[in-house]
């Protein structure tokens, strides 16, 4: 009876317990920059932007998603054409005294997206306009960013050619985004045609605290410590 007794007092443990543990709550945390139809930032091998954004607290990103359009001086760009030719070079840095960090790479992809989602919209609200698409990496690899300043760089290098150009759409966000010639060194941009920010978003999951124990796992704990109580007791005696 002994090692019954015991059992019992476990698996009552084991029940009171397993519901605290199931109980935090994830949350979505997003950083970013809503994309307007008024137009964007051209992004070519010579010359690209990155645009700032701050973090208040510790935070995971799961994924990221950014705007933009492309200018064709021939047919226009398509969500089929998107989908299956375009590529990007995407890398987050740090902050070096209000400009990005080289020597402080926090994240990199370099190739097609996971995915491109037509948004409906197109540059200057015009149905003759180029077609502004949703580009997004999702998952990325865990990554987890302190409290600060950062700074995301996106080149278009898949339909990007003679004829064909890539734009990051304008947005109003905070941030300021910066142009440089190839990567190397970067230099204060001043706002274009109003707009000095880009459209992108990132977001991942935040766990909450644990809410309090329910009544009726405050009331399983107690019979199973007083269970297993009982049990020492008697191999006591």
């Amino acid at each position: 009876m002994k090692w019954l007794n015991t059992c019992v007092a476990v698996g009552a443990l084991a029940l009171a317990v397993g519901p605290l543990a199931d109980n935090a709550n994830a949350a979505i945390i997003d950083v970013g920059h809503d994309y307007v139809t008024s137009g964007g930032h051209n992004s070519t091998s010579g010359g690209f932007f990155a645009d700032s954004f701050v973090l208040d607290a510790e935070t995971t990103v799961t994924d990221l998603h950014w705007y933009g359009f492309f200018n064709s001086s021939g047919d226009p760009i398509t969500l089929d054409d998107a989908s299956s030719g375009s590529g990007f070079n995407v890398t987050l840095y740090g902050d070096a005294s209000g400009v990005p960090d080289t020597g402080n790479v926090l994240f990199s992809h370099s190739g097609s997206p996971d995915g491109v989602l037509d948004t409906g919209d197109t540059v200057g609200d015009s149905p003759t306009g180029e077609l502004i698409f949703e580009f997004f990496l999702d998952p990325i690899s865990t990554l987890v960013l302190d409290a600060g300043t950062y700074w995301l760089a996106i080149l278009e290098t898949g339909l990007t050619s003679g004829t064909v150009t890539w734009a990051w759409s304008h947005s109003m966000g905070d941030g300021v985004a910066l142009t440089t010639d190839f990567g190397s060194t970067w230099n204060a941009g001043a706002p274009f045609d109003g707009f000095s920010n880009t459209a992108f978003a990132l977001s991942g999951p935040s766990q909450e605290p644990s809410p309090m124990p329910e009544p009726g796992s405050l009331a399983l704990l107690g019979i199973g410590l007083a269970a297993l109580g009982y049990a020492r007791r008697r191999k006591a005696a």
